[in-house]
């Protein structure tokens, strides 16, 4: 055996050799399958209606996939961590504020509706003793001057 023999038994060429073949292969077999798909397209061959096909395909395709069962399921289980996730995170806020004493905006919106109806209340009253203070002027201005009943059941004399 001479030494180039024996350099090119035991060389890389015989690790390499099989794989480039394998590949080369492959790369001939891919081209004749692309030469069979273009000549099958014959007069076809326009952009557009091949554009509007794949995007037919895809609406298809795309379609089935979120009717499935498994993409409904999976967007119910989605939907109800997020809520479950959502009430747990207002919990936990609600806990944390009242740990902490910070008013929360339905704290807040209590409030301005307690001191609302405390106003209203008030001004209420203050219309009430209005009246009542204009009746006891008119008495006072009035010529026969009589006796005014207030509210409490005491009698006031009208002064002279």
């Amino acid at each position: 055996m001479s030494s180039e023999q024996a350099r090119s038994a035991n060389g890389p060429e015989v690790f390499f050799q099989p794989l480039l073949g394998l590949w080369s292969e492959g790369l001939r077999q891919a081209a004749s399958q692309t030469q069979f798909l273009l000549g099958s397209l014959g007069t076809n061959w326009d952009p557009q209606t091949l554009r509007q096909r794949w995007l037919e395909t895809l609406m298809e395709s795309l379609d089935q996939f979120l009717r499935s069962p498994v993409f409904l399921e999976g967007m119910r289980r989605h939907f109800e961590t997020l809520v479950q996730w959502q009430a747990s995170s207002e919990d936990w806020a609600r806990d944390f504020a009242r740990s902490t004493g910070w008013p929360r905006i339905t704290d807040i919106s209590g409030l301005f509706e307690r001191m609302r109806i405390g106003q209203d209340a008030l001004l209420a009253q203050l219309r009430d003793i209005e009246g009542r203070l204009e009746a006891l002027e008119q008495r006072l201005n009035s010529p026969t001057r009589e006796p005014v009943n207030v509210s409490n059941g005491a009698e006031i004399q009208a002064r002279s």
